[in-house]
């Protein structure tokens, strides 16, 4: 599992991938050249968008190889080969751009689809190279072989029909990863420090063809003084787009980034805008073109980079936006007026010195710290490695604490790693609850009886990263989740928790481990309230109020899954998620002035059980809609009112389980039970997700994502 790059400490890109990045250069210096070509002064509008329709299925490829490159390569025969067939392929592609492009066009759809079910094939071989990605090579795998076969079926379409099927599988490729894939891609999130190095290679590459860009306008060319200083301005304006671009690259590399997209996707408009960029310094050169297209051509390139460039930074660096956006302003002000001079030297001379004054304006926020102190890829993501592979597991993790009860909980990134006694589990957190219990525990009127510095957190998923010396069925790396209550050593909101073996479970199969880490406390609670307290049947009428929320969800399916018929309170907004999970009725508890009496209303004798969720006085209006001999579970031990005849079983607190979490797994996996995620949070905004669950306006779960 760990034979690949994504693991190493110190990951560079390999020399494949410089090689694979110079490929792609030389493949787009062939596109660019399409903008080369004037006649009488004028670039035809057709030669623009054939360079942009050429330019995106080359950029296309060399994406999908980055993407799976960043999360799987191994360095191995099979990837080279691999590799180094999609770069002949794209050579192939290279010779085919220039006049023969609309007769060699099928050959090109070839040379694109067959790239494409390469890379596909790799994902699929790859699926037991990382602990969750089975699933997601699958997936992945799947959707760029639909892309490409949209794109192949172009084949069977004369033209122009033939242009618009190609495309269609591209758009097909490029929507999925952007809109439906994300999360699924979470649970490998991608390597911040290689991606950064992919594309900044990349980048100087293209800064490289720039320069031969500005030797060629020079060659063959009776020099002048002013030629010469048009080709002194092109040099300083690759130079000053090189320190522009680069002088700030830090920034990204100190942040932690999931998918990647923000960065991979926005470079395709950094390299269209270098490629325009470096045509335009060679028309100023040669003065061949006339100054109403070089100004649009100056205005698409000078967007494209800059947009390019400052979405990845707009999006990861949320402190920065402000700043961000009034120097985007203040470059394309320039650039306006830069395009009001009266020749093409002098319009390169303003773009130069627009680039110049940004350079200069994002001198403010270099320095400027990210918002939180935010581990890299690899620490996000198994960067130490499983204890099995190593002599010694590492000494610190970092985790969510408070120092005392009723103070701010602060994350700390030296706690000590807990070590495992004889029965113990270790394990690696991928994910942990998040339930207002948490915030109980936080303020002290929820005791864990431990030392402090306390770790928060209660439940979650994860690997099992070592075991005791006396812990039977279970196996290091395993997926597991666990409810660690009582409180066995440390919380689940730390990068790894110590539980006893009778508190661990293997996780459902049809839930990942991301999604795992929500399940626990609420399962638990459901089933034994449900099962084992109120001992639920088909006979039933059983009354379950917040159902909309955690446990509340839950309940409602456990109940319907029991033959019960459930009667259920939530907002309005929330009436038809209910009623989907399986409730017979939904009653609105914020338009119904008497609940017990809609409640009776509907069922005049009164409901058989019910499950109060709530907090608050509002809890007692429940006991009247329970008929005489029924019974209530109070989870939160908010009803104060008594009345003879009605049980009421308060301040239930269930405990870990491992025979009983197996049992919520079965009803998982059998599809008895589903888990609605609200949110699912990065590990350093733990405030925000209790915050959100303390808001009372959560639909489903919220999930503290790890690692």
């Amino acid at each position: 599992m760990h034979n690949t790059k994504y693991f190493e400490s110190k990951r560079h890109a390999t020399w494949l991938e410089l090689f694979f990045d110079l490929i792609l250069v030389v493949t787009i210096g062939d596109v660019t050249h399409i903008l080369s070509h004037t006649h009488e002064g004028h670039l035809d509008p057709l030669q623009f968008w054939k360079f942009v329709l050429i330019f995106i299925p080359l950029w296309w490829v060399w994406a999908s190889h980055t993407m799976y490159a960043n999360r799987f390569d191994a360095d191995d025969r099979k990837h080279r080969l691999a590799t180094l067939f999609i770069m002949f392929l794209l050579i192939i592609i290279s010779g085919l751009i220039g006049q023969r492009f609309l007769a060699s066009f099928e050959a090109i759809v070839v040379c694109y689809v067959s790239s494409k079910y390469i890379i596909a094939m790799m994902y699929f071989v790859s699926k037991h190279r990382h602990q969750e990605s089975v699933g997601l090579t699958t997936v992945v795998g799947r959707v760029i072989l639909a892309g490409a076969t949209i794109s192949l079926a172009s084949l069977l379409f004369p033209a122009p029909q033939q242009y618009v099927v190609f495309y269609l599988g591209i758009l097909f490729d490029l929507l999925a990863f952007i809109f439906f894939l994300p999360q699924r891609l979470q649970l490998i999130p991608v390597h911040t420090e290689h991606l950064i190095v992919r594309v900044g290679l990349l980048t100087i590459i293209m800064l490289g063809e720039s320069v031969i860009s500005l030797s060629t306008g020079l060659a063959d060319i009776s020099w002048t003084v002013e030629r010469l200083l048009t080709a002194a301005t092109g040099f300083v304006m690759i130079s000053s787009i090189w320190w522009v671009y680069f002088d700030s690259f830090h920034l990204l590399s100190e942040q932690k980034l999931t998918t990647g997209h923000s960065i991979l996707y926005s470079h395709l408009f950094v390299f269209i805008g270098l490629s325009i960029l470096a045509n335009l310094i060679r028309h100023a050169i040669l003065d061949d073109m006339v100054v109403s297209d070089f100004r649009v051509l100056s205005v698409i390139g000078a967007v494209c980079f800059f947009i390019g460039k400052q979405y990845g930074y707009f999006m990861e660096r949320p402190e920065l936006r402000s700043q961000l956006v009034v120097n985007t302003l203040v470059v394309f002000v320039l650039t306006g007026f830069a395009l009001l001079l009266p020749r093409t030297g002098y319009i390169l001379l303003g773009l130069t010195a627009a680039v110049i004054c940004y350079a200069f304006l994002s001198l403010r926020y270099l320095n400027v710290p990210p918002r939180a102190s935010r581990p890299s890829a690899q620490q996000r993501y198994h960067r130490r490695p499983a204890m099995s592979d190593t002599a010694s597991s590492p000494d610190t993790m970092r985790g969510w604490v408070i120092r005392a009860y009723g103070e701010k909980m602060v994350l700390m990134d030296d706690l000590p790693v807990p070590t495992p006694g004889p029965h113990d589990i270790l394990m690696q957190m991928r994910s942990a609850e998040v339930g207002d219990w948490d915030d109980l525990v936080r303020t002290g009127a929820w005791d864990m009886e431990r030392p402090f510095p306390l770790i928060l957190g209660l439940a979650g998923a994860g690997r099992i990263a070592a075991v005791g010396t006396a812990v039977t069925g279970f196996s290091e790396n395993q997926q597991v989740y666990a409810y660690n209550y009582p409180l066995h050593d440390n919380g689940a909101w730390a990068e790894f928790m110590l539980v006893p073996e009778t508190y661990v479970t293997p996780i459902p199969a049809s839930l990942t481990p991301i999604e795992a880490g929500g399940v626990p406390i609420i399962g638990l609670t459901a089933h034994e309230a449900l099962i084992d307290v109120l001992h639920v049947t088909g006979d039933d009428v059983m009354l379950i109020n917040a159902a909309a929320g955690g446990v509340g969800h839950i309940a409602v399916q456990l109940a319907s899954h029991l033959g019960a018929q459930v009667v259920a309170t939530a907002s309005r907004r929330n009436h038809d998620f209910v009623a989907g999970l399986g409730a017979a009725s939904v009653i609105d508890y914020d338009a119904t002035g008497d609940v017990a009496k809609a409640i009776r209303d509907q069922y005049p004798g009164g409901v058989d059980k019910a499950l109060n969720c709530v907090s608050g006085k509002v809890a007692n209006d429940y006991v009247a809609a329970v008929k005489d001999g029924g019974k209530i579970v109070d989870l939160p031990g908010a009803v104060s009112v008594h009345r003879p005849g009605v049980k009421i079983i308060s301040d239930y607190v269930v405990r870990g389980n491992r025979a009983r979490l197996a049992d919520v797994t079965r009803l998982f996996d059998t599809g008895a039970l589903r888990l609605v995620i609200h949110e699912i949070v990065p590990f350093d905004e733990a405030q925000h997700a209790l915050d959100l669950v303390l808001s009372r306006h959560v639909r489903g779960k919220v999930v503290l994502r790890i690692t």
